[in-house]
């Protein structure tokens, strides 16, 4: 399991638990789990002095240039955890831009140059730990020295970085001779910048090189007693043992990478056990906690490897292990990990079973006959890279319930004492299998030679009969949409079931509704854009061969399986019309609001980064910034690939990749095949739109041209802007400080190519319609290329409009300078001025305020107010806009010095403002506090601005953050000049001047 996937395992569950080893029989193993178990202490005795030590790990250089090693505890008579104090160095540099400038994300710089006094390091291999202790000579250390190693060991011992990597596991292979953890690494660092943060090397994960830093959530003082006391009542009911508030937080992932093979090229490592068939037993007792086994018939990949390290849920606890003759197996489990030891090393291809026995609780009580499961996939244990399998699965539960799952249910028997027993087979090899107990309503449907079962929660109070119907209606129709598009359906049942989670899913035959996604929102749903349930169902049906048919090879192509599901369902809801109009609120509803949405240091959340970081995009920065980037972009970056062959066609490209018969795809892969079938090179797509970040800013014009009777053409420009944000920077001026904007531009357009959906609404020809008033659109798409593009469109019919992306589906944003052109040349002079292209920027600002705020057109024109191009007076909204020009062109002059030609533009705003009693006092004062701090005048920006200290800064503009910080320091004020530093800084704005 990849490591992203691991972590949302555990995010999931939320909280982490300390390791815990179970005696199993007196063995080496064993004696080694005995080691691992004891809470370890450090060797204060016998420290080593170090002195310029170079040590090349992974992709890192780790210099120790002085200071004492102290070691802790042997684990089968090896030091592998070490505490460092003194001077050292670790730097890294990323192998590839999406690297670079994740790093650049997290700590502000594109290589790694960390400084630290205190590290721990974990090397259990002999080369290493050779590299550190050879030919060094003992320490004299003073007791203030060893009471620091010994406390920041004890601190190590115990946090949540700790529990979170699980080192217990791979140190234990170790012990046993296992020869790819040699290679495993682990160092916890300090840097005075940075803070704790971690390199480590874990030679069975997929990308084995991780850089990263744990991110403790941030908790008021009532809101950890609110935590701590579910914790304790969560505790009494038997989860989360052992947890604590410290362990809540979030992971960040600087940089991950394969380690590099002899000629160079990265090299991803794999599980050296793969999973052939999974046999599970289970009950379900009368309060539906589990207990059973798993047995696993398992295909070792390479050989002389020592475990097997499996995934299960951390609140089930596995009671033993044993192989497939019955000899008990010693075994560790951590957190999400299980770490199972074998008696000796397999050879390649070699097969043997191993037999897991586990209990605990793995669903929860929402209603009196409603459950939902804690974890849909994880409930049993799980194994490998790839992970596909057949199952052979056995449940017993209260005959009071119903069950549905994934598979084939074979056998059906009730047992005495109200337990009913069922069995259910998947014979082909499967990536999951789940289930779902309560009290359903059972419906079947069929489809050709499919069996469609539909199963809904008789506790629901949302599900009436008509969405009821509409439910087994959608399911049936996108079934069948599919079929014909993607191929034939692999199974002949599926079977489809409402469930009590926020959540829905889309398992191999087995798919699962939220209650709440299915729920009638009526016009509170339309105000709120949420998604129609047609297009969700949609989504889950489409995974039956987009996520399971066909998987996704790592972490990084899991975009595939989401973004082909929303694509499916965008699809789905174009042909769906009711009363011939199309879904309204679909996958793609609010798409844009979502991505474009701007954080406090000015980024967007589309730029947190590319389609292939999957489950890291969710991180410190954004909490969820997995869906909209995955599900939502990646459908756009598909519907874009879709346009630009041409829907027909872009179809059977995936139907014959379907066909092809891969179980898992990565997204080079998924480019080459579709490259390979088009003829056309996708390396600028891939770059721009795939492994890139940024929505292109499309501003263009056009007009309406009759060429000849009958005849009609539309023309018009096209003008990419870059996307960008704004970096603050303090800088010296002449008498004082200024804060000035820097551009940062977030992707280049130079080399775009892009196929944009059009639509113009058109006159339809005399006699087509019956209704003299009927108007007509015409849809179509458009290649831009470059910084400038023209086009044309020839039409029979009468042009009245035209728009780029009407529906909002294209991944760029538009702004169209025929309509709306003085808030377009207000934006583009805004890009120019950022940018440092002051005349340029001053002559656009001046050509928008010579410019009407909007030209009405056809559709337009009807029930809206009239223009000033047609009553000669401007309207509000444009006498705002001027307002705002003027105000840029202050800034504008600012930037460049002319400060007498800033104040006369602020007057003309003011004058302005006043005419209508338009707002612009907030900028006003902006304009001021910069001009004096300008010209030196501290104590007036200090007394201006000092009340935002006690307010909360989180809501307070970057710019005044810095005016006070310079204002404060200058005036003597410096917790305030601190506190506003700090926030501007977390906010990535430039103040190197100023420390």
């Amino acid at each position: 399991m990849d490591r992203p996937s691991r972590i949302a395992l555990l995010c999931a569950w939320i909280l982490l638990l300390p390791f815990g080893v179970q005696r199993i029989q007196a063995s080496e193993a064993e004696q080694i789990l005995e080691q691992l178990r004891a809470p370890g202490s450090l060797r204060l005795e016998g420290a080593i002095e170090v002195k310029d030590i170079h040590a090349e790990i992974g992709l890192a250089s780790l210099y120790l240039d002085e200071g004492i090693l102290f070691l802790a505890d042997p684990i089968a008579g090896r030091s592998v955890e070490m505490v460092f104090l003194g001077s050292g160095r670790l730097s890294a540099v990323p192998p590839d831009p999406v690297e670079k400038g994740q790093l650049e994300l997290f700590t502000g710089e594109e290589r790694l140059n960390a400084s630290f006094q205190q590290a721990i390091l974990v090397v259990p291999g002999d080369a290493a730990a050779e590299a550190l202790l050879s030919d060094r000579k003992a320490a004299a250390v003073p007791t203030k020295i060893r009471s620091q190693a010994k406390e920041l060991f004890d601190h190590w011992r115990s946090s949540p970085e700790r529990r979170h990597i699980s080192p217990n596991g791979p140190l234990l292979l170790d012990a046993l001779g296992d020869p790819a953890m040699s290679s495993y690494f682990v160092g916890w660092f300090h840097d005075a910048d940075r803070g704790d943060f971690l390199y480590m090397v874990e030679p069975d994960e997929f990308e084995q090189i991780t850089l990263g830093q744990f991110v403790p959530m941030e908790l008021t003082r009532l809101e950890r007693w609110k935590i701590r006391g579910t914790i304790h009542n969560e505790q009494r009911r038997g989860r989360f043992i052992g947890m604590g508030i410290a362990d809540l937080g979030t992971w960040d992932t600087w940089l991950s990478a394969s380690m590099l093979d002899a000629e160079g090229a990265p090299a991803p490592a794999a599980s050296p056990y793969e999973p052939l068939h999974y046999t599970i037993d289970a009950t379900l007792d009368k309060k539906l906690k589990i207990s059973g086994k798993t047995t696993i018939r398992l295909r070792a990949e390479v050989g002389d490897r020592r475990g097997v390290r499996m995934a299960l849920f951390p609140d089930l606890q596995v009671t033993s292990t044993r192989d497939g003759n019955g000899q008990p197996l010693a075994f560790l489990q951590e957190l999400g990990d299980l770490t199972i030891a074998l008696p000796q090393g397999l050879a390649a291809g070699s097969e043997l079973d191993v037999v897991i026995e586990f209990a605990g609780r793995i669903l929860e009580r929402t209603d009196s006959k409603t459950f939902a499961l804690l974890s849909t996939a994880a409930w049993y244990p799980r194994v490998g890279t790839i992970d596909r399998a057949t199952y052979d699965v056995t449940l017993r539960y209260p005959t009071k319930f119903d069950l549905l799952g994934s598979g084939r249910r074979i056998e059906y028997e009730p047992e005495r004492g109200g337990v009913t027993r069922e069995r259910r087979v998947f014979e082909l090899p499967s990536p999951d299998f789940s289930f779902e107990i309560g009290d359903f309503q059972i419906e079947e449907i069929r489809s050709g030679e499919v069996t469609i079962t539909v199963a809904f929660d008789r506790q629901s109070k949302q599900l009436g009969e008509a969405i009821r119907q509409q439910i087994l209606d959608t399911v049936r129709e996108s079934f069948e949409f599919y079929s014909e598009h993607y191929g034939p359906y692999p199974l002949d049942h599926m079977t489809v079931v409402t469930a009590p989670r926020s959540f829905s899913q889309g398992f191999f035959g087995f798919v699962t509704l939220s209650d709440d996604a299915m729920h009638s929102w009526g016009l509170l749903g339309l105000l709120l854009g949420v998604e129609d349930r047609r297009t969700i169902i949609a989504h889950e049906i489409a995974h039956q061969w987009w996520g399971n048919v066909i998987g996704w090879r790592s972490y990084r192509d899991q975009w595939l399986s989401e973004a082909m599901a929303n694509h499916a369902a965008l699809l789905f809801a174009r042909q769906r019309k009711e009363g011939g109009r199309r879904v309204s609120r679909g996958p793609l509803t609010g798409a844009k609001r979502a991505l474009l949405r701007t954080m406090d240091d000015g980024r967007t959340v589309e730029s947190l980064g590319p389609l292939v970081l999957g489950l890291r995009l969710n991180s410190s920065r954004h909490e969820d910034a997995y869906n909209p980037i995955v599900y939502q972009k990646g459908a756009m970056v598909l519907d874009m690939l879709s346009r630009m062959f041409r829907e027909e066609v872009f179809l059977e490209m995936l139907r014959r990749l379907i066909q092809a018969g891969e179980t898992q795809l990565s997204t080079e892969e998924f480019l080459a095949a579709i490259q390979h079938m088009s003829g056309v090179n996708l390396d600028t797509f891939g770059r721009q739109f795939i492994y890139g970040t940024g929505l292109p800013q499309i501003d263009y014009t056009f007009e309406i041209v009759e060429r000849s009777p009958g005849t009609w053409e539309v023309r018009g420009e096209s003008k990419p802007r870059a996307p960008y944000r704004v970096e603050y920077e303090v800088v010296k001026s002449s008498s004082g400080f200024d804060v000035v904007r820097n551009s940062l531009t977030e992707m280049n357009i130079d080399d775009l190519e892009m196929m944009l959906p059009f639509t113009i609404l058109a006159k339809p020809h005399a006699g087509e319609s019956e209704d003299p008033e009927e108007q007509l659109f015409l849809s179509g798409r458009i290649g831009i290329k470059g910084s400038t593009s023209t086009f044309s469109v020839e039409t029979e019919y009468e042009p009245l409009d035209f728009w780029f992306d009407r529906d909002g589906e294209a991944l760029a944003t538009f702004s169209c300078e025929t309509r709306y052109p003085k808030r377009v040349l207000l934006r583009r002079g805004r890009t120019l001025a950022v940018a440092g292209s002051w005349d340029e920027a001053e002559a656009t600002y001046r050509a928008a305020l010579a410019s009407p705020d909007r030209r009405n057109t056809a559709e337009e024109k009807q029930g809206e107010p009239k223009e000033e191009e047609e009553t000669g007076e401007p309207s509000e909204a444009s006498l705002a806009r001027d307002v705002e020009l003027h105000l840029l062109l202050a800034d504008l002059y600012l930037d460049q010095g002319r400060e007498q030609d800033a104040i006369q533009a602020i007057a003309i705003a003011e004058e302005l403002g006043k005419s209508k009693r338009i707002a612009w006092e907030r900028d006003m004062e902006r304009l001021q506090n910069r001009m004096a701090l300008r010209k030196g005048e501290y104590n007036r920006v200090y007394r201006q601005l000092r009340r935002i200290v006690y307010h909360d800064l989180s809501h307070t503009t970057t710019e005044n953050l810095l005016f006070l910080a310079v204002a404060a320091r200058e005036q003597g004020h410096r917790l305030e000049a601190e506190r506003a530093l700090q926030f501007a800084q977390e906010r990535g704005a430039n103040v190197s001047l100023l420390e």
